[in-house]
């Protein structure tokens, strides 16, 4: 298996961030299987490798940012275990049942 290292929560200058519980972040779970999906796309193109390179440290630049879906979670640290901070959405409010035809009267 291949790996691709970053320094996860370092001390000092906490640039990439990872949960160990990343199968519960949706962002980062879509944006993986979409990398799955690209990964066994591209292994069967003789230079398909280079393109899904560009796309995996695209969205491992995003899903490991500082404002990335792991923002707020923590790598274990000594005797401090990891911390799990789940997904937060923003507050919404639903669109009336009539505005999903707005196209209809167009018409």
């Amino acid at each position: 298996m291949v790996n691709f290292s970053r320094p996860f929560g370092e001390t000092g200058s906490q640039r990439w961030y990872w949960c160990e519980q990343w199968w519960r972040h949706n962002e980062a779970v879509t944006a993986l299987t979409a990398l799955w999906y690209a990964w066994e796309h591209a292994r069967l193109e003789t230079t398909g490798m280079l393109g899904w390179l560009r796309e995996l440290h695209y969205h491992l630049g995003v899903i490991c940012s500082t404002d990335g879906p792991f923002r707020e979670c923590k790598q274990a640290d000594g005797d401090r275990p990891a911390g799990h901070t789940g997904d937060r959405f923003a507050d919404v409010v639903p669109a009336p049942a009539d505005w999903w035809n707005w196209w209809a009267d167009d018409q």
